[in-house]
């Protein structure tokens, strides 16, 4: 299975690298050899070295975070959809300039199925990336942890809403970590949308779906 996760990756990265929005890619050796070239030199001021190794250094940490992230969503594509990343270069150059600079693994995870779920189902707006690159980790971990309350519903596609009923049970959502800050900030950021006075929640009896189950939602009156 490593030798066919380390194929698909290879892919992956050959067919991102058509595309030129990281054109800059280099062999991390050959970047440590530049460096000391460079700083052997006669013909650089110190402040110029510096500088130099400082944005080389930077470059090595965004190509090691960005083949991390490629290795993370071979794990999850259909190699013969790799093809349509010609078709939305420009979304890729958007998110290469955002998932660059994540060194966090939970995050690199967090933008490998991003990229894996665009390539798959070509469904991931540009939206969603920008939103992604300023919520952080600490609003990405309280988001997957809200989103255990969420029910899709039965009558829009790709559409579910939130059940918290902040107004009341207060002790129980302040001790699974949710305030109602925390919710107005991702609402700020779009995430969310409050859209009744009891909360994140809907007003009235509603179908909503999770998995194979379907129920009938009723507000506590």
């Amino acid at each position: 299975m490593k030798g066919e996760n380390d194929n698909k990756w290879l892919i992956l990265k050959d067919a991102i690298g058509e595309t030129g929005f990281q054109e800059n890619e280099i062999e991390l050796d050959e970047i440590r050899d530049i460096v000391k070239d460079v700083n052997e030199s006669g013909k650089y001021s110190a402040e110029s070295k510096k500088i130099f190794a400082g944005i080389a250094s930077r470059e090595a940490i965004y190509q090691n975070n960005m083949d991390t992230i490629l290795k993370y969503a071979a794990d999850s594509i259909d190699t013969s959809k790799i093809a349509r990343i010609t078709d939305d270069i420009d979304w890729y150059r958007m998110f290469y300039e955002h998932a660059k600079i994540y060194s966090s693994d939970e995050m690199r995870k967090i933008w490998a199925a991003i990229l894996a779920r665009k390539i798959n189902n070509d469904d991931v707006s540009n939206t969603l990336v920008h939103t992604l690159s300023v919520i952080g980790k600490y609003y990405a971990d309280f988001f997957c942890n809200i989103c255990r309350f969420a029910w899709f519903d039965m009558d829009y596609r790709n559409k579910a809403h939130l059940f918290l009923y902040m107004t009341r049970n207060q002790e129980a959502y302040r001790s699974s970590k949710i305030t109602w800050d925390k919710l107005k900030h991702l609402e700020y950021l779009g995430l969310v949308v409050c859209d009744s006075t009891s909360g994140f929640c809907l007003e009235g009896s509603r179908s909503f779906r999770s998995g194979k189950r379907c129920i009938m939602v009723d507000p506590p009156g």
